[in-house]
């Protein structure tokens, strides 16, 4: 249940990012770097906004009676006795609701696939295999041995006594790596 309420937020917040690109006159660029990447024509681009539009829309409901249905378990569960019935038909609505959601994020993403050409495709299954190496690319940077990007120094934290420790300054957009060596006679004056 935690981890469909989870994947549930997830893909509002997604639909909430969604309804802030609204085709119209002069809209701002969409997605412009994934659009430069791909290749997508302003066409292609308009109709992965509507399907986005439609699909946050559809999630916007979705989540009102959700909040619904919350407020009913609330005054059910302040009852007493309790009714076993009444609670199990609301969570049973919020996992439907959970479910019905994530089957309308899969069709939307189907809807914006089959707007791609083969060879955007493609492009697309090199960004998907890219994004299978995120989570070795963030244990070797937490190793010490990859770099983040940006002009920082390849050590992402500070090292110290064989501890490697993420460490951010306030201030500095991107981790400040600070190599540590101490050297020298360290006893009390």
């Amino acid at each position: 249940m935690k981890r469909t309420l989870t994947f549930l937020l997830f893909l509002i917040n997604i639909s909430i990012r969604a309804q802030t690109v609204l085709p119209g006159p002069d809209p701002q660029p969409v997605f412009p770097q994934m659009k430069a990447y791909l290749g997508l024509t302003d066409a292609q681009m308009t109709q992965i906004v509507i399907n986005l539009n439609d699909y946050s829309r559809l999630v916007t409901q979705r989540q009102q009676r959700m909040s619904q249905v919350q407020s009913e378990i609330q005054r059910e569960t302040a009852k007493s006795p309790l009714d076993p019935a009444a609670l199990g038909i609301r969570y049973a609505e919020i996992e439907t609701i959970c479910r019905n959601v994530k089957d309308e994020a899969v069709a939307a993403q189907n809807r914006n696939l089959a707007v791609l050409t083969d060879a955007q495709k493609a492009k697309l299954k090199v960004l998907d295999d890219a994004y299978k190496l995120l989570p070795i690319i963030t244990e070797a940077q937490s190793a010490g041995v990859l770099a983040p990007p940006g002009p920082y120094s390849p050590f992402s934290g500070l090292i110290f006594g064989g501890i490697l420790s993420g460490a951010v300054l306030p201030g500095c957009q991107q981790p400040l790596t600070v190599p540590v060596v101490r050297t020298g006679d360290f006893s009390a004056p």
